[in-house]
């Protein structure tokens, strides 16, 4: 098994929770920046599972779809989705081990000269800037919990990298996790 998709745009992370007053309550809610973001993760990643399924009818697609994007669908649900998707190397698979990679490209700013233009783009130099790694990572594999896989306790190894290239985005691949 293995999935591969790109997320355009500058690599974000994932916001801490706000919290509000709401009649004496105190009401965490997760801001409006990541919960956009983690859409246009799910969207990517279930466009490249279409492309890598493509026996896979329409309308299971959309009911994996709907269930991924869901998080308040029960396990007996996500078991029926499983059933239906087969077994073996399905992602959604409960104890299947699987390792990730995450290539967070930033765009040169536009004021640095043509010396250093070509060594961030030769990766000799490396943005040490915001987004954390660590809330990239999270961001990613928080939106992708019941698509691509079960739950991220299935990720055993992440592999991480920020870079400097021409056109800001996120590769992202997935894979059965194989020692050695």
């Amino acid at each position: 098994m293995e999935i591969k998709f790109t997320v355009p745009g500058p690599p974000k992370g994932k916001q801490r929770p706000r919290i509000c007053k709401l009649n004496g309550r105190s009401i965490a809610y997760t801001p409006k920046q990541t919960i956009e973001y983690e859409k246009l993760i799910r969207t990517r990643c279930v466009a490249a599972l279409a492309k890598s399924r493509p026996n896979q009818s329409t309308t299971d697609k959309s009911r994996s779809t709907r269930k991924g994007l869901n998080a308040n669908e029960s396990t007996q649900d996500l078991d029926k989705l499983i059933s239906r998707n087969g077994s073996g190397s399905d992602p959604l698979e409960r104890n299947l081990p699987l390792e990730i990679s995450i290539l967070a490209l930033y765009s040169v700013p536009k004021y640095v000269s043509n010396k250093t233009k070509e060594l961030m783009l030769n990766g000799r130099l490396f943005p040490t800037k915001k987004t954390d790694a660590d809330n990239i990572i999270k961001v990613i594999l928080d939106a992708l919990n019941g698509i691509a896989y079960r739950d991220d306790s299935q990720i055993c190894r992440v592999y991480f990298e920020k870079m400097y290239a021409e056109i800001a985005e996120t590769k992202v691949l997935i894979k059965n996790y194989e020692v050695g």
